[in-house]
């Protein structure tokens, strides 16, 4: 996901950066100015963590942002409990005490099982991600 003004992570990073999910709780965040980091994600909704480790560059070699709002904000309408995937859109919004920021829209597969519960697949890898939300 394209964020287009990294202050919203640390006032560190100018510009926009790219934040990919590489697991479930694994991420890689590039800068504008080729800035790459990698970390650890945890959340307590509606809060969460990046535990972000760059290699001796802007922000140190390890760095705690805590963001007090992040959400996924999922496009799930009409899709269909117990049915195909569909293609939908997947946005990413931020806020902390560096300001609010809001991804890029991102098009995912989404599906719901026969229980009814949400899952989107990462672009990334391929795998269907259960977000804990049921209907």
């Amino acid at each position: 996901m394209t964020i287009p003004h990294g202050q919203g992570f640390t006032p560190a990073l100018t510009g926009a950066v790219v934040l990919t999910f590489t697991r479930t709780t694994t991420f890689t965040l590039v800068g504008a100015e080729g800035l790459t980091a990698t970390g650890v994600v945890t959340s307590t909704p509606p809060a969460c963590q990046f535990d972000v480790r760059v290699p001796g560059g802007l922000l140190s070699t390890a760095a705690l942002l805590p963001l007090s709002t992040c959400a996924l904000l999922i496009n799930a309408r009409n899709v269909e409990e117990g049915g195909d995937a569909v293609s939908r859109t997947v946005t990413l919004s931020l806020s902390g005490a560096s300001g609010a920021v809001g991804s890029n829209v991102v098009t995912a597969q989404v599906s719901l099982n026969d229980a009814g519960e949400l899952f989107v697949v990462n672009p990334v890898t391929g795998v269907a991600v259960d977000m804990g939300v049921q209907l």
